[in-house]
């Protein structure tokens, strides 16, 4: 229900005010009061018959409503120049004045008009700029010589003290119906911007950081709860004040927010203890700052939040990053690994990944458990060499309290059940002690773990996909791997070629890893010579990618500020000098030409057959064909 109060000069506008209230299609919902009250006794008016949602009053009485700043909106009953013409018009015909004075709040009406043309006789308008000014205005009028004068009501009672003719300026219907379409249309807005208000008080203050809003006088305008703690005791409350008396720390940087200045957070040490991390922001308006909104976040909070962050998004990997995408390359061998690896994904068998180290076993694992259906699952990460033999129990399955000594409160929660419905990587699973290999197998086959010291057991849904380097048929041979659980490991089988089966896969790879490193060092480099990727190419790389990766890191740090990568750059990266250790024939010379006579006359006479050569000449086949590239003999 919306509360109306009509404030009226006379009764008669008082009459037409209710019949025109009781016919408006919203009066059901309205609730209406009418005082006649004119300008002369609107001091009368008590503040409780105020007591509404919207105001309307006409002429002065709604100036001075304005001015009183009361609490509801106040519309004004407009005159406008359709009535002032209307009452011109019959004024006209039925007095025939010579001189007419207009009187009142008439300028935005009909100041412009040229109403003496119109009615045949002159026609001056006086406009007072409140209700003090009427004596003035009619005296003025008198002195220029009208015998006629129309006005609101007020203006009226004025006229006939002065002995003067005066005719009142009525209110049309439609008039009226506007003001109150107004008022409806107010009462609706005014409690929209009270609704926002309100809700960014209540945001302002929930935020559990200190808030302020900061004007170009370096007053605050607005602040929150936080902010009145972390301020000096003798600032409370802190709107109004100046921000050098609350917060005097903050005075020159706030300075420099205000001349609109990019400002980075800056860290506060106040003098009991605390710490603060304060941001400005400055707001522009028209180009202008009009403000600056400035937060202050206790440090020891933000060093809480980062931990809580870390530990819940980022405790043990349990997130996978890469995906099937991320594999870079262009061999047809690769293509098949990731083929196979996609139709492993589709379902939840255990997966045994084999290959050298630095093929990237864990990059393929990932891509696998980011494709599954268990993607959205928890990826846990663990390495199998990594992890004693005396820990590996409890860290795969978990403790209770007081299992053993050392053991933290409330006990620990294991590996595999980190990974329930997800995906448990064992990497080196070649490294698992062979006691230890039985309590792994009975998890694989039962799906179900006890904590070390606890009598329960615990239901779990865990994918395992397994790596290693090594060939574990050959362990189960010697009697270091369970044949059993290779079985259990081994359902799906997927090998990851080396790198040197797949050179193709060598420049991408390697232009890769140059862009990144360029964008770490700062780099710059765009091209590698023919020479050197010739070179490149041919390198055996026992390591891999990963050693790939470290000979374009050597790269971009020894050629920092080149484009090209040349023939000298890239031997001088894959050859680095090294104390050599050759034991059995030694041939170390003098001089790099009888070295290379030696490797030559070794190779021809062992029908270039490297392994040969290498045990004639006393040394390892690696270092034979690194000396082979070094002096280009093939």
């Amino acid at each position: 229900m919306t509360k109306i109060h009509f404030i009226v000069p006379y009764p008669e506008l008082e009459e037409k005010v209710n019949r025109i209230f009781n016919n408006h299609p919203q009066s059901g919902h309205l609730q209406k009061t009418v005082s006649v009250i004119t300008s002369e006794r609107f001091s009368d008016l008590s503040s409780n018959a105020l007591d509404c949602d919207v105001v309307i009053a006409r002429g002065y009485a709604a100036e001075q409503l304005k001015q009183a700043g009361i609490q509801a909106p106040v519309v004004e009953l407009p005159i406008t120049g359709y009535d002032v013409i209307h009452c011109l018009y019959n004024c006209v015909q039925r007095f025939h004045p010579k001189k007419i004075a207009l009187v009142g709040p008439f300028g935005r009406s009909c100041g412009h008009m040229d109403l003496s043309s119109i009615f045949g006789c002159e026609i001056r308008v006086f406009t007072p700029k409140n209700f003090e000014g009427i004596d003035e205005a009619l005296e003025s009028a008198i002195e220029h010589g009208c015998d006629m004068v129309l006005g609101i009501y007020s203006v009226h009672l004025r006229a006939i003290q002065y002995r003067i003719p005066s005719v009142v300026v009525e209110l049309s219907d439609n008039a009226i119906l506007d003001a109150i379409d107004t008022a409806l249309r107010t009462v609706k807005l005014v409690a929209h911007e009270r609704e926002k208000s309100e809700l960014h008080k209540a945001l302002i203050q929930s935020i559990k950081d200190g808030f302020l809003y900061v004007t170009p006088q370096r007053r605050i305008s607005i602040a929150n709860k936080t902010a009145e703690k972390i301020a000096s005791p003798s600032s409370h409350p802190l709107v109004g004040r100046k921000v050098a008396e609350a917060f005097p720390f903050m005075k020159e940087d706030l300075s420099m927010a205000l001349s609109g200045s990019d400002l980075p957070s800056q860290l506060y040490k106040l003098e009991n203890g605390s710490a603060y991390l304060a941001s400005f922001t400055p707001i522009q308006v028209s180009g202008e700052t009009s403000g600056v909104m400035v937060t202050l976040q206790n440090v020891s909070t933000i060093q809480q939040n980062e931990t809580q962050i870390r530990k819940k998004l980022g405790d043990k990997g349990l997130r996978a990053r890469y995906q099937f995408p991320d594999i870079i390359h262009k061999s047809k061998a690769m293509d098949e690994v990731i083929h196979l690896a996609q139709k492993y994904a589709a379902v939840s068998s255990n997966v045994l990944i084999v290959g050298e180290t630095g093929t990237g076993k864990e990059l393929v694992a990932q891509s696998i458990h980011n494709a599954s259906p268990r993607r959205d699952q928890p990826f846990v990460a663990v390495n199998c060499a990594a992890l004693p033999e005396n820990l590996l129990e409890s860290e795969l399955f978990g403790y209770v309290e007081g299992a053993f000594t050392g053991t933290m409160k409330g006990g620990k929660t294991g590996l595999f059940e980190l990974a329930n419905n997800g995906v448990l990587f064992l990497d080196e699973i070649s490294e698992i002690p062979l006691g230890f290999q039985s309590k792994l197998l009975r998890v694989l086959q039962e799906n179900e773990i006890r904590r070390v010291g606890d009598d329960r057991v615990i239901s779990i849904d865990v994918r395992v996909i397994a790596a290693t380097n090594r060939n574990l048929k050959e362990q189960v041979e010697r009697g270091a791997f369970r044949r059993d659980l290779l079985f259990r490991l081994e359902i799906l089988k997927l090998y990851i070629p080396p790198l040197r089966r797949r050179q193709e896969d060598i420049p991408l790879l390697f232009q890769h890893f140059i862009g990144q490193y360029n964008q770490q060092f700062g780099g710059c480099i765009r091209q590698i010579s023919p020479e050197a990727l010739s070179i490149l190419e041919a390198f055996p790389f026992s390591g891999n990618i990963r050693e790939l990766k470290n000979v374009a890191e050597r790269l971009s740090v020894n050629c920092k500020g080149d484009s090209i990568i040349k023939e000298q750059q890239m031997r001088e990266a894959l050859y680095p000098r090294d104390v050599e250790v050759e034991p059995g024939k030694s041939f170390l010379l003098h001089s790099p030409e009888s070295e290379q006579a030696h490797i030559q006359q070794a190779l021809e006479e062992c029908g270039y057959n490297q392994s040969q050569a290498a045990k004639l000449l006393g040394i390892n086949r690696s270092t034979l064909w690194r000396k082979m590239q070094k002096y280009n003999l093939r």
